[in-house]
């Protein structure tokens, strides 16, 4: 997989104990094309990390992406609750 380590928005449900599930998200377009939404068909697993001093929750992720499995890592920063897509 090779590392982006791009800013994404997702649409992520929180039950009410915190937990989070992301649905799908919205990877922004270079120039004029439109941003490209993909939705996650499934959470493979998640797990904690602390990167560079911030705690960072890791979504393996896969989708069907024009008939090909595509797996990628997504990243949520707790601190700030941003989003990025770290790994495709």
């Amino acid at each position: 997989m090779k590392r982006v380590m791009r800013e994404i928005d997702v649409i992520a449900w929180f039950d009410n104990e915190g937990n989070i599930t992301p649905l799908k998200f919205k990877l922004p377009s270079e120039g004029e094309a439109e941003a490209i939404s993909i939705k996650i068909d499934q959470v493979i697993h998640k797990t904690m990390e602390r990167f560079t001093g911030k705690t960072m929750i890791v979504f393996e992720c896969q989708t069907m992406i024009e008939e090909s499995l595509r797996r990628y890592q997504i990243k949520y920063e707790v601190e700030k609750q941003k989003w990025f897509l770290y790994k495709i």
